[in-house]
């Protein structure tokens, strides 16, 4: 590995740190002061699905494509504003967690794409193989997402909220300034060259990148649910606290951890989807607090075994830089889209307008069950195009 591969996943896991701890506070505080879950989920729909929104319909001057330097930019922008709403004591108010939740989207948006991107590139310029590419970053994703969701838990029952912004602002920004320092005005394989800028349309994506995406996509669902149905569960039907959230949020992240170490041959997509669909149902219907503490491992493991696969089979169909920036856009929007709806979705079902809080035990089980069906017949459909092929 070289000193700029070495640069990019070290900044990387800072970053996810950061991110996920504002996205469980805002969460668990956005429930807790409001007691609406609907508010929680418009909140968090609202902020996947506007910036996404406003990039396609051109209301946003945003490129198709940022690199690295241009990413650190915008996030020391974000956090900054976020920044000031916290320095006012703005943040737990309902205006304040709907400008959380906006950033939170926008953050989402533009780090997903330009991380999968760069690091498709790091494989294209042969810096690193597929197989260490997707399971080395999602290891760092996890790392920075396990330290991050211990984090929110503890202190969120510790100190004030509008001062854990405050720190956790200060934070970001610091590493992100860094960052951009890091990355100005150096031309290499992160930076988009302007002779490599091609319009979307000329980009044919293949059906089996299609299916992977819409993977990806459900994976991002699945994550909603999590962020979004727990806190209902915990607060509202079995009375657990902000600490115990966090805890279960940290465990499947050292199940997701051990997933990038652990290559088992077969137990690529349709096992892990099955022992995922077991686990969900497990965790919701348990009065056991430690074992549902458990069955986050394998959530964890779980979900993560799936993505890496995934990811790698992304990364070994593409075939060059333009590709890759094409695809890793398209599951982006997918992963957005499903970020932006399912939110809403469960907000308004676990409302006492429909089915109410108690439907979120019933609710979780569905997302993980729909990721087995799923991939049960896209393995079967490329399974069957390949012996086509072969024949």
């Amino acid at each position: 590995m070289n000193t700029s591969t070495i640069k990019f996943y070290s900044l990387l896991v800072l970053l996810y740190f950061s991110d996920m701890v504002l996205l469980l506070s805002n969460i668990w505080s956005s429930l807790k002061v409001t007691s609406s879950p609907v508010f929680l989920g418009v909140t968090l729909s609202v902020g996947s699905a506007l910036p996404f929104l406003l990039r396609r319909l051109k209301f946003m001057k945003i490129k198709k494509f940022i690199d690295i330097s241009e990413l650190y930019k915008r996030r020391v922008i974000i956090y900054s504003i976020l920044f000031v709403s916290s320095v006012l004591n703005y943040s737990d108010t309902k205006f304040g967690f709907i400008i959380t939740s906006l950033s939170i989207g926008y953050l989402s948006l533009i780090t997903l794409s330009t991380l999968e991107s760069s690091n498709s590139k790091l494989v294209l310029d042969n810096h690193i193989s597929s197989y260490s590419a997707s399971r080395i970053m999602q290891t760092l994703v996890q790392i920075g997402s396990f330290f991050g969701a211990l984090t929110s838990g503890y202190f969120l029952t510790k100190i004030n909220y509008n001062q854990f912004i405050t720190c956790l602002c200060i934070f970001d920004i610091v590493v992100s300034l860094f960052g951009n320092l890091l990355y100005t005005e150096k031309k290499d394989h992160f930076t988009q060259d302007d002779s490599e800028v091609i319009e979307e349309e000329d980009v044919i994506i293949s059906k089996k990148l299609k299916y992977l995406s819409i993977a990806i996509g459900l994976i991002g669902l699945h994550i909603c649910a999590f962020n979004t149905l727990t806190p209902v569960l915990f607060q509202n039907v079995k009375n657990l606290s902000a600490n115990y959230y966090g805890t279960c949020s940290g465990v499947a992240g050292v199940g997701a951890f051990l997933a990038a170490f652990i290559n088992i041959k077969k137990f690529n997509f349709l096992l892990p989807s099955l022992i995922l669909s077991v686990a969900d149902i497990i965790f919701t219907q348990t009065n056991i607090p430690l074992l549902a503490v458990l069955v986050c491992f394998f959530i964890g493991f779980s979900i993560n075994t799936i993505r890496i696969n995934i990811r790698k089979e992304i990364i070994d169909e593409t075939t060059t830089k333009i590709e890759a920036d094409s695809v890793s856009k398209y599951s982006a929007t997918i992963y957005t889209f499903s970020q932006s709806i399912g939110p809403l979705a469960f907000g308004l079902l676990t409302s006492n307008i429909l089915l109410g809080v108690n439907s979120s035990v019933y609710l979780f089980p569905v997302v993980g069950s729909s990721i087995f069906i799923f991939i049960f017949f896209m393995q079967r459909g490329i399974n069957q195009k390949c012996q086509k092929t072969q024949s």
